[in-house]
Protein backbone atom coordinates (compact mmCIF):
# COMPACT_ATOMS: atom_id res chain seq x y z
CA UNK A 1 0.00 0.00 0.00
CA UNK A 2 1.52 2.89 -0.74
CA UNK A 3 -1.09 5.33 1.59
CA UNK A 4 -2.06 3.33 4.16
CA UNK A 5 -4.80 4.57 6.27
CA UNK A 6 -3.58 6.21 9.69
CA UNK A 7 -6.34 4.64 11.67
CA UNK A 8 -8.12 1.10 11.40
CA UNK A 9 -11.69 0.61 12.68
CA UNK A 10 -13.74 -2.46 13.46
CA UNK A 11 -17.44 -2.94 14.93
CA UNK A 12 -18.89 -5.91 16.46
CA UNK A 13 -21.91 -6.60 18.38
CA UNK A 14 -19.88 -7.45 21.81
CA UNK A 15 -21.46 -9.53 24.78
CA UNK A 16 -22.53 -6.85 27.46
CA UNK A 17 -20.50 -6.89 30.64
CA UNK A 18 -17.38 -8.80 29.69
CA UNK A 19 -14.28 -7.51 29.83
CA UNK A 20 -12.34 -7.88 26.50
CA UNK A 21 -8.57 -8.85 26.11
CA UNK A 22 -6.03 -7.66 23.23
CA UNK A 23 -2.64 -7.74 22.22
CA UNK A 24 -0.80 -6.93 18.96
CA UNK A 25 2.14 -9.14 17.89
CA UNK A 26 4.09 -7.95 14.95
CA UNK A 27 5.83 -10.28 12.97
CA UNK A 28 7.48 -9.80 9.04
CA UNK A 29 8.40 -12.00 6.44
CA UNK A 30 12.14 -12.21 7.89
CA UNK A 31 11.08 -13.57 11.12
CA UNK A 32 10.91 -17.08 10.31
CA UNK A 33 14.79 -16.23 9.64
CA UNK A 34 15.27 -14.52 12.70
CA UNK A 35 12.82 -15.03 15.56
CA UNK A 36 14.18 -11.95 16.96
CA UNK A 37 12.09 -9.87 15.09
CA UNK A 38 9.18 -9.65 16.96
CA UNK A 39 7.47 -7.05 18.47
CA UNK A 40 4.80 -7.29 20.97
CA UNK A 41 1.93 -4.18 22.70
CA UNK A 42 1.10 -5.22 26.30
CA UNK A 43 -1.92 -6.73 27.48
CA UNK A 44 -4.86 -4.00 26.86
CA UNK A 45 -8.66 -4.86 27.99
CA UNK A 46 -11.99 -3.27 28.26
CA UNK A 47 -14.93 -4.06 29.44
CA UNK A 48 -18.32 -3.34 27.44
CA UNK A 49 -21.11 -1.61 29.37
CA UNK A 50 -24.27 -3.94 30.88
CA UNK A 51 -24.69 -6.64 32.58
CA UNK A 52 -23.19 -9.83 31.75
CA UNK A 53 -25.77 -12.46 30.17
CA UNK A 54 -25.95 -15.87 30.99
CA UNK A 55 -27.69 -17.86 33.65
CA UNK A 56 -26.86 -16.54 37.01
CA UNK A 57 -24.92 -18.89 39.65
CA UNK A 58 -27.28 -20.83 41.94
CA UNK A 59 -28.61 -19.01 44.88
CA UNK A 60 -27.86 -21.15 47.68
CA UNK A 61 -26.16 -24.72 48.34
CA UNK A 62 -27.28 -26.54 51.22
CA UNK A 63 -26.63 -29.92 53.01
CA UNK A 64 -29.22 -31.53 54.74
CA UNK A 65 -27.48 -34.17 56.19
CA UNK A 66 -27.25 -38.20 55.18
CA UNK A 67 -31.02 -38.60 54.96
CA UNK A 68 -31.66 -36.19 52.14
CA UNK A 69 -27.59 -34.88 51.08
CA UNK A 70 -26.78 -31.79 48.88
CA UNK A 71 -29.40 -29.46 47.80
CA UNK A 72 -29.33 -26.24 45.66
CA UNK A 73 -31.91 -23.66 45.28
CA UNK A 74 -32.05 -22.03 41.72
CA UNK A 75 -32.86 -18.83 40.76
CA UNK A 76 -34.76 -18.27 43.85
CA UNK A 77 -37.35 -20.26 42.77
CA UNK A 78 -36.78 -23.99 42.54
CA UNK A 79 -34.89 -26.80 44.72
CA UNK A 80 -32.75 -29.15 42.77
CA UNK A 81 -30.62 -32.38 44.31
CA UNK A 82 -26.95 -32.11 43.43
CA UNK A 83 -26.17 -35.48 45.20
CA UNK A 84 -27.86 -38.24 47.46
CA UNK A 85 -25.34 -38.07 50.55
CA UNK A 86 -24.13 -35.91 52.77
CA UNK A 87 -20.13 -34.58 52.25
CA UNK A 88 -17.79 -34.13 54.60
CA UNK A 89 -16.92 -31.02 53.56
CA UNK A 90 -17.74 -28.17 51.27
CA UNK A 91 -15.84 -25.59 49.89
CA UNK A 92 -16.71 -22.36 47.82
CA UNK A 93 -14.42 -21.37 44.78
CA UNK A 94 -14.87 -18.39 42.17
CA UNK A 95 -14.50 -20.31 38.86
CA UNK A 96 -15.29 -17.88 37.02
CA UNK A 97 -12.98 -15.39 38.18
CA UNK A 98 -15.07 -12.51 38.51
CA UNK A 99 -14.52 -12.19 42.41
CA UNK A 100 -18.14 -13.34 43.45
Amino acid sequence: MNNPPSQYSWQANLPTGTTIFWKIVARTNATVVNPSLVASSPTRSFTTAGVASGPPPPDLVVDFGATFGVWEYVDATNWAQLHTVSPEGMVTGDMDGNGK
